[in-house]
């Protein structure tokens, strides 16, 4: 098994680099997220049916998925930093193009830009972590980090429903172009120049980190977690006003909400890991549980909201330990780290892959067997999955030496 990755810690933790990195990854989570509130607007604006307006919410996903693991590989080669700037400028590009697209096409093509942006921030943000943190310190600030997602998502839901409505989709592409140029300085001001990618990766040793089985276990633990709860997310404001019958607003609270409790969840996870003899598989099956049941709540067709509603936030508390339990246990799964970025991008590719999918699949089922209440015995399928994954990862981290 792979020796742990923080050989050469520093003594103390540059948190302002590390706060600067979460910044960064919560800018490339709105960019994820921006196109579907807006996508009404977006519609009639530009002639787009239900299907092109689809990719163009989706294609940022879809690009995350191709291009995670050389993303990895070239940002463990040509340095973490470089790689993190050249992905602010993608999205700065790519709102800029959105800004100004005068057809679908154009706005797909700068949504593409977008996505190469985010592929490239989250596969090189974990390193960057990594080098700017103290031993003693790094799983705190990993789990920190790893909740860039709800973070950015957060921002976006707050941001988008005041700009939307009263301004339009445009200004609110041109917004976050600024918004970019903001992050892009206060990066560079944060981070040193040499600070990042000193050590380079050999493609031997690339090769040995994505043939272990531990990557490629919290890669698939990510992939059904991420399946599991962006499907939830994506949905929820629709099962919220056709069943309980809310407002478009009081459904986009309720969604907000919900997100934001993930936030303290990745941050648990990271922070929970060899705590009193905890470990990283414990915390996942907890995870596991909790996708697995209370999804029978959330979409039961009986049950009032007053019900619902703490159990979609219990969901949440659960079942987002997984993802700082994930990033910080990157560097123990990598060999040195050099790696950290190649292992990261196959991790990022599988989570992608999963947001990429689970909508759509469960929008079929819904679709197939007439009611969100059909989706109960897919969550119990999800969770068990990750019950499985954790499992397996215990039996490979217990053969590791130590």
């Amino acid at each position: 098994m792979t020796a742990s990755a923080a050989n050469a810690a520093p003594d103390s933790t540059r948190w302002l680099a590390v706060w600067a990195m979460v910044a960064v990854g919560a800018l490339s989570a709105i960019q994820v997220g921006k196109v579907g509130p807006a996508l009404p607007l977006i519609r009639p604006d530009l002639d787009l049916g239900l299907v092109p307006g689809g990719w163009i919410a989706s294609i940022i996903n879809l690009t995350g998925a191709v291009i995670g693991i050389p993303a990895g590989i070239v940002a463990d080669r040509l340095g973490h930093r470089q790689v993190i700037v050249a992905g602010i400028l993608c999205l700065l590009l790519g709102s800029l193009g959105g800004a100004l697209a005068p057809s679908g096409t154009v706005l797909l093509a700068s949504r593409f830009f977008e996505g190469v942006g985010y592929g490239a921030i989250v596969v090189a943000g974990t390193p960057m972590v990594v080098e700017a943190t103290s031993e003693r310190s790094r799983r705190f600030a990993l789990g920190v980090w790893s909740a860039y997602f709800p973070m950015g998502m957060i921002a976006m839901l707050l941001s988008a429903s005041y700009v939307l409505e009263h301004h339009g989709w445009r200004p609110f592409w041109g917004m976050n172009v600024v918004l970019c140029g903001a992050v892009l300085v206060l990066f560079l001001r944060a981070t040193h120049s040499n600070g990042a990618g000193a050590t380079l990766a050999r493609w031997r040793d690339v090769g040995i980190a994505l043939t272990g089985a531990g990557p490629w276990l919290l890669a698939a633990i990510l992939l059904v977690k991420s399946f599991a709860s962006f499907s939830i997310m994506t949905w929820m404001p629709t099962l919220w006003i056709d069943q309980m019958q809310r407002s478009v607003f009081g459904a986009a609270m309720l969604t907000a909400v919900f997100i934001a409790i993930f936030i303290p969840a990745n941050i648990l996870g990271g922070t929970l890991i060899r705590v009193r003899g905890i470990r990283a598989w414990h915390l996942i099956v907890v995870a596991g549980l909790g996708i697995a049941l209370f999804p029978q709540g959330i979409f039961a067709d009986d049950l009032p909201l007053a019900v619902r509603l703490p159990l979609l936030m219990v969901y949440a508390a659960t079942a987002g330990l997984i993802p700082g339990v994930i990033f910080a246990s990157i560097p123990a799964h990598s060999p040195t780290s050099a790696q950290i970025g190649a292992v990261t991008g196959l991790i990022v590719q599988c989570a992608s892959t999963g947001n990429l999918i689970g909508p759509p699949i469960l929008a079929a089922i819904v679709v197939a067997f007439g009611g969100w209440s059909e989706v109960k015995i897919l969550y119990v399928g999800l969770g068990g999955l990750i019950m499985v994954g954790a499992l397996a990862l215990r039996a490979v981290e217990r053969r590791a030496p130590t």
